[in-house]
């Protein structure tokens, strides 16, 4: 009896796991991501799982997760900084949008 139940569940659970995958990645093609719209230069790049990274090394990446603030990146620019290093430039957009965020997730 204990196995029919066992059994039951794991098919459960590999069905959900399933609908979640296909779902997820029906949603990837139709959604614009940062990498579409963002720009570089001065041999920056864009990585990371959510293209929330602004890094020297090409192809970087990062876990797999997402937060609100990251879509703020999608229109950012990615360039060397007066320090030297690569980062997001902080225009009045972005600076604006990151406060937005940062706001609606603490409420």
């Amino acid at each position: 009896m204990k196995k029919t139940y066992v059994i039951a569940l794991c098919i459960v659970l590999a069905a959900g796991v399933i609908a979640f995958w296909s779902n997820r990645q029906d949603a990837s093609n139709s959604i614009k991501t940062p990498e579409e719209t963002a720009t570089t230069s001065g041999n920056c790049y864009i990585g990371g799982c959510s293209a929330q990274i602004c890094s020297a090394e090409k192809d970087i990446a990062s876990t797999c997760e997402y937060r609100e603030e990251y879509m703020c990146y999608k229109t950012a620019k990615c360039e060397r900084q007066s320090n030297g290093s690569c980062g997001w430039t902080q225009t009045t957009n972005l600076t604006m949008c990151l406060k937005d965020e940062a706001t609606v997730n603490l409420q």
